[in-house]
């Protein structure tokens, strides 16, 4: 829990592999996986629902948050571990993994693009032709180094009790307007809906230590070093007019802010130029935007709008823009990495 601050998985992991040496003297360990619970959803397609004899529960693909949140959040007798069961779980699984026939190694092949694209599995290894490897098939989770804007949106459930951030649902419009000389004005707006107490919170309403429905939350946003930042605003049970934060994070700046989502619909809106965005000359300009997903983010809408400067037009655009004059726009779901760019000219 005190290891996955950082959005830089090479970070969190050299952090995890650290507090784990100091608690257990063994430091014959290689790398540092990391997976969540819909990356186990993934694999339970492959083998089908997996028994736990001992725990009297069967989970299948689409239930293991749920049943993993009711069976670890308290010991079933006075001084058990309440953990217990998760490495029952795993022993089951991997031993059903491993025995499969040859002929369903391939589902599991299939699914790696999935682990890979949706960041449902990143890794980090000590060697450094292991890592170069693992980062070059996409599973490095390190924050991109992309030219260009970029983007990289980063909750943070720090109510630690609290699991709500698995009942709670994102969405999210940015605005881009280039200007004359490259720079790109961003507006992001994000909207959390904390449904503890709708039909869907029930099961989770009924569990014991879970912290209350009010989720705490710490927003980071990253953007190209240098930015400036122009306006923050919303908040949910305070108004937000700033930032708590910025610093420096892997290459690139992060703004990070405190604020409680409490049962609803809560916003928050962060505007910033990121300087020279886009590559211009005396015809026109290329812009090009990445944005990062978060490992283990349940998908959210995401709605991008792109205007380059007056006076231009969009001669060329990536694959699934929408283009109409000088306006780009995409309406999406937000579960993997986006990588878009425009060009335009008078």
């Amino acid at each position: 829990a005190d290891a996955g601050w950082s959005p830089d998985f090479p970070t969190s992991a050299q952090d995890a592999l650290r507090l784990y040496i100091n608690e257990s003297g063994d430091a014959r360990i290689d790398g540092v996986l990391g997976i969540t619970t819909y990356t186990i959803d993934e694999l339970l397609k492959v083998t089908g629902p997996i028994s736990v004899p001992e725990y009297d529960v069967t989970i299948a693909s689409g239930e293991t948050t749920l049943k993993v949140l009711q069976l670890t959040r308290a010991p079933r007798k006075p001084g058990e571990d309440a953990k217990a069961f998760l490495s029952v779980f795993a022993d089951r699984l991997f031993s059903t993994l491993l025995a499969l026939p040859p002929a369903r190694w391939g589902d599991i092949i299939g699914a790696a693009g999935t682990f890979g694209q949706e960041h449902l599995l990143v890794a980090w290894f000590h060697d450094a032709t292991d890592e170069a490897f693992t980062a070059d098939g996409g599973f490095g989770g390190a924050i991109r180094q992309d030219q260009g804007d970029f983007v990289y949106p980063v909750d943070s459930n720090v109510a630690s009790p609290s699991k709500l951030n698995a009942w709670t649902t994102r969405t999210m419009d940015l605005s881009v307007q280039i200007d004359a000389v490259g720079n790109a004005r961003n507006t992001l707006a994000v909207t959390w809906e904390n449904r503890v107490n709708t039909p869907d919170g029930a099961p989770y309403r009924a569990m014991t230590n879970v912290g209350g429905s009010i989720l705490g939350m710490y927003f980071r946003l990253l953007v190209p070093e240098r930015s400036r930042i122009e306006a923050v605003s919303g908040g949910g049970l305070a108004p937000v007019t700033d930032p708590a934060v910025v610093e420096d994070e892997a290459g690139r700046m992060a703004i990070g802010t405190y604020l409680q989502v409490p049962p609803g619909q809560t916003s928050l809106t962060y505007t910033w130029t990121s300087p020279y965005a886009a590559t211009v000359d005396t015809t026109g300009g290329t812009y090009r935007l990445t944005i990062q997903a978060q490992p283990g983010m349940l998908p959210g809408p995401l709605d991008i709008t792109i205007r380059v400067p007056d006076g231009y037009r969009i001669t060329a655009a990536s694959p699934g823009l929408t283009v109409a004059g000088g306006v780009a726009t995409l309406a999406t779901a937000f579960d993997r990495d986006i990588v878009v760019g425009v060009q335009y000219a008078q």
